[in-house]
């Protein structure tokens, strides 16, 4: 809003930007991935979640989608597509991101994006990593009833998830998790 002496003047201007899909997992040509992979991407700007479902986020083997849904994560930016079942072993996948999907203006992506990757193992040696954390590391000034998650590279088994395993500090100091 712009303000004049004795007259106030609103000006909006409209949202054109495109958004852009800035970083995806797993990468294009990977190999090695886990049964239990979670597809991301992260975009360049809030998106629509309502825009974000399983079929314009969508899983293949050879032209057949797999079952699973899609999570929006405000914080991140990021859609996380969780496959309803494992992974099959020798099998390659590929990933489309339709431009079906929008930001919160409307802007839909310029173009679709697909990329593939190949589970090519049985086992399971990998450790898996944090894709994605909320509130963003180093992020200052968070209110005290935020709340805080962290996005694994593969699903998790629930029961290891404890307050010893996924910690939280105040300067080295331990915080409880309710």
């Amino acid at each position: 809003m712009v303000t004049y002496p004795g007259d106030e003047i609103t000006i909006s201007v409209a949202d054109t930007i495109v958004p852009l899909l800035l970083n995806r997992y797993p990468d294009d040509d990977a190999t090695s991935v886990h049964v239990n992979t979670n597809i991301t991407s992260t975009f360049s700007e809030p998106m629509d979640p309502s825009t974000l479902t399983a079929a314009t986020f969508e899983l293949l083997r050879g032209t057949n989608s797999i079952n699973g849904q899609v999570d929006y994560y405000d914080a991140t930016n990021t859609a996380t597509f969780n496959p309803d079942a494992n992974l099959s072993i020798n099998t390659r996948y590929s990933v489309k991101v339709h431009t079906g999907i929008s930001d919160q203006s409307g802007n839909k992506i310029a173009r679709e994006e697909v990329w593939s990757f190949k589970k090519d193992s049985s086992s399971d040696n990998e450790a898996p990593v944090v894709i994605t954390t909320s509130p963003a590391d180093a992020t200052a000034d968070i209110s005290p009833n935020v709340f805080i998650s962290a996005t694994f590279s593969e699903a998790m088994n629930s029961a290891t998830i404890t307050d010893e395993s996924f910690l939280l500090s105040d300067g080295g100091v331990h915080v409880p998790v309710r």
